[in-house]
């Protein structure tokens, strides 16, 4: 071929990934992405795929850790080689992400959204006991609840700002069925609900509020979402769920309204208690709404095992389907949270089933890429190639 042919054909060859690089890197500024390999180290990763470090000082062990941000904080905890019980602190705005502080004896936590202070719960054993501390003081840790020689089963919990720490629990000895909501603030903890079964708690992102689903006990299905602001501690009812237990409450940013997935679908509830509209049929979870709340992201089960990513953009009323993963267990829904908007909310990224065997629709994925995605869903691309655990965003420097 002559040089000047060769020249043009390598043009022509280089012009398409030219331009697919330059949409990628077009990316790069909505902040950085954290996943982990398949050999379960920890990566941190521009939004276009370059590698920009992989701190070795963090040691995640498959099946015994669990691992998320908050607030430039990433906080690892579960059982070491020795099942022993461990949570630590790292600064994840390093990207040496230096270890800020460490707690045994508890295997899980909370941290709050200012990083001053840690709710640990769990004692190795079971998940019994709620322990707070401040982050820069561990030795200040105390117990807080249960009281001496009472027991009690844990469920879910969350700070309400700096100093305030609610949670679910079920007394050994109390109602049957019942799992009441309870509140720790300025060193004492106080019972909000008393014989109810509060099966899901969601807090402002102004933390002065807070969402609960309410039913008269575990066996009842009829349930209410019911909202109580701390500050004069009232309740009002703001929706009525379906014939089945809601499995998930997110807030929108702006605190005005809330996401309430259900099995039959999916609805937009004002905070104010009117009507709230069905924007997906069938069982929906995962929701996650961009910073400037006009979308929102969420999965969506279909024939009983196929699971969609979903991006919905709440003003125009598109929708862009992310791709679908086979799932085994419906229950998965539940715990799928690997739809993630970037700080800025300017991409997101998820993760999607690669399937190795066929096209059988049946046949689970063997494992998870991450990709990144702009905000109406278009323009997605795999950030890395081979599998990876998509663990979370973190600013752009």
């Amino acid at each position: 071929m002559r040089p000047f042919l060769a020249s043009l054909a390598l043009v022509a060859l280089q012009s398409p990934l030219l331009a697919e690089t330059a949409e990628r890197d077009r990316f790069d500024g909505a902040g950085r992405i954290v996943i982990l390999d398949e050999s379960h180290k920890l990566h941190v990763v521009a939004p276009s795929g370059k590698l920009l470090a992989s701190p070795a000082s963090i040691a995640i062990r498959q099946g015994n850790s669990a691992a998320r941000f908050i607030s430039g904080r990433f906080i690892v905890s579960g059982y070491d080689a020795e099942a022993r019980a461990f949570v630590r602190i790292h600064d994840a705005l390093d990207l040496a992400f230096p270890e800020i502080a460490a707690f045994k004896g508890h295997a899980r936590a909370s941290l709050n959204d200012a990083g001053t202070r840690i709710a640990l719960t769990g004692d190795g054993k079971d998940n019994t006991t709620i322990e707070i501390a401040d982050v820069a003081k561990p030795e200040t840790r105390v117990k807080v609840w249960p009281a001496q020689g009472e027991r009690a089963l844990l469920g879910e919990s969350a700070w309400c700002g700096p100093d305030r720490f609610a949670f679910t629990a079920h007394l050994v000895g109390s109602k049957k069925g019942s799992s009441d909501l309870y509140v720790w603030e300025q060193g004492a903890v106080k019972k909000v609900t008393d014989g109810l079964y509060v099966s899901q708690i969601s807090v402002s992102p102004d933390g002065a509020r807070l969402l609960a689903v309410r039913s008269e006990s575990l066996a009842t299905l009829e349930c209410t979402v019911d909202l109580l602001t701390f500050s004069s501690g009232e309740w009002k009812t703001v929706a009525k769920a379906g014939q089945t237990r809601p499995e998930q409450v997110a807030w929108s940013a702006d605190g005005k309204r809330f996401a309430l997935a259900e099995e039959t679908g999916l609805r937009i509830c004002p905070v104010s208690g009117e009507a709230g509209e069905v924007i997906a049929a069938g069982r929906c979870g995962g929701a996650t709404w961009s910073p400037d709340g006009r979308r929102l992201a969420y999965t969506k089960l279909s024939k009983g095992y196929m699971l969609e990513g979903v991006i919905r953009d709440l003003e125009g009323i598109k929708t862009a389907n992310l791709g679908t993963t086979v799932c085994a267990d419906g229950g998965c829904v539940l715990a799928f949270a690997s739809l993630l908007w970037s700080p800025d909310g300017t991409a997101v990224a998820f993760e999607r089933g690669v399937k190795s065997n066929g096209d059988d629709p049946r046949v689970r994925e063997s494992h998870r890429e991450t990709w990144v995605c702009a905000p109406d869903g278009s323009g997605a691309f795999r950030l890395r190639e081979g599998a990876t655990v998509l663990l979370g965003w973190l600013p752009a420097k």
